[in-house]
């Protein structure tokens, strides 16, 4: 029986700092071999204190970084066939915090402009562009 995996590939959006498994089910007769590459690279059980293959060949990521974006791939094969699943993943951090500038002042009002300078990953969707003060 040819190997084969038993899954589909995906993007992972993940949190910095949150563990992230990556499964590697697979099929066939005899057992397939499973070989992990991490950014084109081969991954050994020991290669990265980050990086642990468990014990059902899927590959963990204890406390995602920054350096662990990227392309992770699960290749199974035996003598009648082989497979392979494709993993992207990307890390998504706190944004910085913004800088505020006046860009115009009037008696009633004010214009205001935000600048995100490292929005970490995930683009701001909104923003207050105009704030008008009322006097009493």
């Amino acid at each position: 029986m040819p190997a084969r995996i038993a899954g589909f590939s995906r993007k992972h959006v993940v949190g910095l700092n949150q563990a992230l498994v990556l499964n590697c089910m697979c099929v066939g007769l005899p057992a397939p071999e499973k070989v992990w590459k991490a950014q084109g690279r081969l991954v050994g059980r020991s290669d990265s204190p980050n990086l642990e293959i468990t014990p059902d060949n899927s590959l963990s990521i204890g406390a995602v970084s920054i350096a662990d974006q990227g392309n992770y791939t699960c290749h199974v094969e035996n003598i009648y066939g082989k497979d392979e699943v494709h993993y992207e993943v990307a890390v998504r951090v706190a944004p910085a915090a913004p800088t505020l500038n006046v860009l115009a002042a009037g008696t009633t009002s004010l214009t205001l402009q935000w600048r995100v300078n490292d929005d970490g990953g995930s683009p701001v969707t909104s923003n207050i562009t105009k704030l008008i003060i009322l006097k009493n």
